[in-house]
């Protein structure tokens, strides 16, 4: 068995301030630069760090998305509609397998 997919890109935040505070941890960043410290992990995700990351995410996404379809000979909007799901055996063709066979075959 194989699987292709997975067309997507994510990023994880952990935010522990709560964690943090039952511990009786306590952080202060000290910096320059307002954005130095936008994701830490301990604080809340700002608004503005969101969209930040969420910027870069849709960015990079278009990459690979662009990429997979120049590489698959594929429409665009085709390997979007998979919405990053995985396609197992002959549910991969022919969008993101040519054939399915065995390692021997390969």
């Amino acid at each position: 068995m194989g699987a292709v997919g997975s067309v997507g890109v994510v990023v994880l935040h952990a935010e522990d301030s709560k964690f943090n505070d039952e511990q009786g941890f306590k952080y202060t960043y000290i910096f320059k630069g307002d954005r130095k410290v936008d994701g830490n992990p301990h604080e809340p995700l700002s608004e503005r760090a969101e969209k930040d990351i969420q910027s870069e995410i849709d960015r990079q996404y278009e990459q690979f998305v662009a990429t997979v379809a120049r590489n698959r000979k594929a429409d665009a909007e085709k390997i979007i509609a998979t919405q990053a799901g995985v396609y197992w055996s002959e549910n991969a063709l022919p969008l993101l397998a040519d054939e399915v066979g065995t390692m021997g075959d390969a």
